[in-house]
């Protein structure tokens, strides 16, 4: 066939496993002598957690269940028994020996050395508030690869910076001047609540209860959470499973690196991601296109987009059928 086609569905039934030895792809329940040499097979399953081995061009088609393909060398390694796969007719180019798009160059996205601060506070274990000074750190939370801490020799997430909340021990009505609660460690004279939207200046902290500037304009009923806002704190993702002493250093970290290319085509269905202005998902073209994603060393998650053959009309599985690796599936 010629270097591609226009169709990213072709039908894929069964399933399949590979020999890496004699590069045979041996079915159960497949329909190879619908397909031409050429294709390319797709091992794996993209998105929602499942496995992908990546891509390979059919030189040969023996029968409805035997197949062979022209190199192995752009696939993960990992054994293929019993596997789902795709069919495509996108540039076989993209799936050739040490090519760019081989799926042995992905690598998953990691934590790695920020910043050090030492705790301003003690904190016990159970605790999803920590203290430390936030200032100069430009600390990232609303990223799809937050910053973390290390406690435990685990990596947790930071999902609030200068905000931490705790839960009120009994009521205090509009105009009280007293919250009762234990507030987080860290929380000082000179933080503050937010109560009705309003910040309101905390003037004293006590082991049960914290005394502020002017009175509560909403009433806090027992049980309820208050939400402290000071610039010595963190919210986490979960608990601490080590407790944090006074002046210890907390190591912070994040995320970066990451490495992923996939060929997809791209049509005109209104499933298509392309279209969407929102994300960074969108491409400039329809046709088939080389798309990589990783994490830059701010933590950014970024996308890149290469055009490799612009065309209209091609077959997909967000306009045409469900036979395709739908437009994005990040690995994993």
């Amino acid at each position: 066939m010629a270097l591609w086609g226009k169709d990213d569905n072709l039908r894929s039934a069964g399933t399949v496993a590979l020999n890496y030895t004699t590069k045979v792809v041996t079915g159960t329940g497949t329909t190879f002598t619908d397909n031409e040499v050429g294709d390319v097979i797709r091992f794996g399953v993209r998105g929602g957690g499942g496995v992908y081995f990546g891509d390979a061009v059919i030189d040969s088609i023996t029968s409805n269940t035997v197949c062979s393909v022209a190199t192995t060398e752009t696939l993960t390694g990992a054994a293929i028994a019993g596997a789902a796969y795709y069919l495509s007719q996108l540039p076989s180019y993209t799936a050739g020996e040490d090519n760019e798009f081989s799926n042995t160059k992905y690598e998953g996205a990691s934590y790695g050395a920020y910043k050090v601060r030492p705790a301003l506070a003690a904190v016990g274990v159970g605790a999803s508030v920590i203290s430390f000074q936030t200032n100069g750190l430009k600390l990232q939370v609303n990223k799809n690869h937050p910053d973390a801490i290390v406690n435990g020799g685990v990596s947790i997430p930071i999902v609030g910076i200068n905000t931490g909340t705790a839960v009120a021990t009994s009521p205090s009505v509009v105009g009280f001047k007293t919250v009762y609660t234990v507030a987080p460690a860290g929380v000082a004279a000179g933080a503050h609540i937010v109560n009705d939207g309003v910040n309101i200046r905390v003037t004293g902290v006590a082991a049960t209860s914290v005394t502020l500037h002017s009175g509560v304009t909403a009433q806090i009923n027992k049980d309820a959470h208050v939400e402290f806002g000071s610039n010595r704190i963190v919210s986490l993702a979960s608990t601490i499973s080590t407790a944090i002493a006074l002046h210890e250093h907390i190591d912070i970290q994040r995320m970066s690196g990451g490495y992923d290319k996939l060929v997809y085509g791209i049509g005109n269905g209104t499933y298509e991601s392309h279209k969407n202005k929102s994300t960074g998902y969108r491409t400039a073209n329809t046709g088939w296109v080389g798309v990589t994603t990783y994490v830059d060393c701010h933590g950014e998650f970024r996308v890149k987009h290469e055009c490799l053959v612009a065309m209209s009309g091609i077959t997909t599985t967000g306009n045409f059928g469900a036979q395709g690796i739908e437009y994005p599936s990040p690995v994993g």
